[in-house]
């Protein structure tokens, strides 16, 4: 027994359906979000710091050219990788779009200079208040003059 025409069709709708609404729950404009309910289950993976292009391939990590992560999960869960080591932690969000993840655990990992000055970079980011915004498929993250930006990279589209 196989499928017809018109099943594939209907369960080919609703996926696009069911994979839109995600996209949906996204601000078109730039806001703090009020909780972490608007970024829970989405990923987003580093493309810039200060405007400059952040490429993996540069930093050399695991030979593999990854770059920075945040893995919104369950709240308040967070996970990713941080230019070198998997790290996990509690994310905080204030109602003001302050920031910051909370009991910060890594994985003990080295990698080439490169990949391992990033990564402190980023984990003291994550350590510290900065100011969280989402601008539709992109997030930034901003403490003092430095400006990280994300881009949505949820792991199904």
């Amino acid at each position: 027994m196989g499928f017809n025409k018109v099943g594939v069709i209907a369960i080919s709708a609703w996926l696009l359906i069911a994979c839109g609404a995600v996209q949906q729950d996204m601000p078109e404009t730039a806001a703090a979000p009020t909780d972490l309910a608007q970024v829970a289950h989405h990923r987003w993976v580093l493309k810039q710091i200060n405007g400059d292009a952040v490429r993996g391939n540069a930093l050399g990590a695991y030979g593999k050219g990854l770059v920075p992560e945040l893995d919104f999960g369950e709240q308040p869960h967070i996970a990713g990788f941080a230019g070198c080591n998997r790290y996990k932690g509690q994310a905080v969000l204030m109602v003001d779009g302050r920031f910051k993840v909370d009991q910060l655990a890594t994985t003990m990992m080295m990698c080439p200079d490169a990949a391992m000055a990033l990564e402190r970079r980023y984990t003291s980011l994550l350590e510290n208040w900065s100011q969280l915004q989402l601008n539709g498929a992109q997030l930034t993250l901003t403490q003092g003059g430095d400006v990280w930006e994300f881009a949505l990279a949820d792991w199904v589209q």
